[in-house]
């Protein structure tokens, strides 16, 4: 059996956390993953040199960046952070890298009570990282769209840029919308790669319907520096 990226509580979890009465405080709980999220750009830029697809696809996932934000919000935020299981065989569509490029066609599995597809592009010119890709799932009633579109400039001493990521979910009585912008605001890298200065904001807005209507919305900050491993998170809704 394949572990399900979304599991059939999930809708209901970002319905309840998301009402108007239950909204979660976000707090400056965590600091070390904010380092590690920047520090993911150089795997997936590794993957993508190596040709493989399946190491692509989970890189391009962990692009949510959901590790800067701390757990009180991330209780809110459900999204994908590792392509699923199995792997191999059952695989259905194609993914063709080249040392600059990955196409994803249908790219994903399918089988009794679910399915699960990535399609579109993510492509490195030497500078710009440019993603335009949709993952969809259906798993029993459920059903999640979730789109991640961006330019991020990425050399081995700057990050800089945008990502833009749209969930939305479906389960046949309750529905959420959620749209995250995740802004690198000249993340400066050392020699390691490890960020001394600049920043990375998470904004979140979530809009669900059904028995726990509401919405919720909230902005983590993480800045760098001045010394490797020195950062400072804050956070608001």
């Amino acid at each position: 059996m394949r572990n399900s990226i979304f599991s059939a509580s999930v809708l209901l979890t970002i319905a309840a956390c998301s009402s108007n009465d239950k909204k979660p405080a976000p707090s400056n709980d965590d600091t070390s993953s904010a380092s590690e999220s920047v520090q993911g750009m150089s795997q997936l830029l590794s993957a993508m040199q190596s040709g493989d697809a399946e190491a692509v696809a989970d890189d391009a996932l962990s692009l949510t960046l959901l590790s800067v934000a701390p757990a009180s919000m991330t209780r809110t935020i459900a999204l994908p952070t590792k392509w699923p299981t199995p792997r191999g065989e059952s695989f259905t569509g194609s993914a063709t890298c080249s040392s600059d490029s990955c196409t994803f066609v249908d790219y994903g599995d399918t089988g009794a009570g679910y399915s699960y597809t990535l399609n579109g592009t993510i492509s490195y010119d030497g500078t710009v990282l440019a993603v335009d890709l949709t993952f969809d799932e259906t798993y029993g009633g459920d059903e999640v769209t979730w789109a991640l579109n961006g330019q991020i400039t990425v050399t081995p001493s700057l990050i800089d840029g945008e990502l833009k990521e749209h969930l939305t979910a479906n389960d046949g009585s309750s529905s959420a919308d959620m749209e995250i912008d995740v802004t690198y605001d000249h993340v400066d890298l050392d020699g390691s790669e490890c960020p001394i200065d600049g920043s990375v904001t998470l904004d979140v807005s979530v809009t669900s319907t059904g028995q726990d209507a509401g919405s919720y919305s909230g902005t983590i900050t993480a800045d760098f520096g001045p010394s490797c491993g020195q950062v400072t998170v804050t956070a608001s809704n």
